[in-house]
């Protein structure tokens, strides 16, 4: 978290964001290391896998859970009765807003780039998720930003829908450690 973060809801969001690090379907991602990846040098690569199905329990799983879970958790606690969560997404992120909706009895909406893969629309589908997908021409204006302001503007027009902007929250890239060391 930003070391000068300290907004209105900072203490709420420390305390969402600890209840779910410890929430067990959010654990952590494993750390690799890549064998015989140094070409003789001595270096060492660890990756950190987007998708460890090792267990077959989730085969959802993206490294958008986090991100995804922190910031619609917190959008529940703080707006209840905002009905419906809507998203500029290539998929992975709303993908898994789309099983937390489920959950807390939200609709999603997403608006998607025109290439996105036509499989993961269908698993958005299959999810309940609303898909709006853009045209190319519209898209290639300005690409991403076009329906990330698509989306923002939808929001200021309906007083049920929020914007879970994954691209302006500081809970996209949040490390619940780093709480641990930030604390007085």
């Amino acid at each position: 978290m930003n070391k000068g973060f300290r907004g209105p809801n900072h203490r709420l969001l420390i305390e969402v964001a600890e209840d779910l690090a410890q929430h067990r379907r959010l654990k952590p991602y494993p750390i690799k290391e890549i064998e015989d990846a140094d070409n003789g040098r001595d270096v060492n690569l660890f990756v950190k896998l987007e998708h460890d199905n090792t267990t077959e329990m989730d085969p959802a799983r993206s490294i958008k859970r986090k991100p995804a879970n922190l910031m619609g958790i917190f959008v529940e606690e703080m707006n209840p009765n905002k009905n419906i969560w809507i998203s500029a997404s290539s998929g992975n992120f709303v993908e898994e807003l789309g099983i937390l909706a489920n959950e807390v009895g939200k609709r999603v909406f997403a608006v998607v780039p025109p290439r996105t893969l036509t499989q993961k629309i269908e698993t958005l589908r299959s999810l309940g998720v609303n898909v709006i997908r853009v045209s190319e021409k519209e898209y290639d204006l300005c690409p991403r930003e076009f329906t990330v302001f698509w989306v923002r503007a939808l929001t200021t027009k309906y007083d049920k829908m929020i914007n879970i902007d994954q691209y302006n929250s500081l809970l996209n890239s949040f490390i619940p450690s780093a709480l641990n060391s930030k604390r007085n």
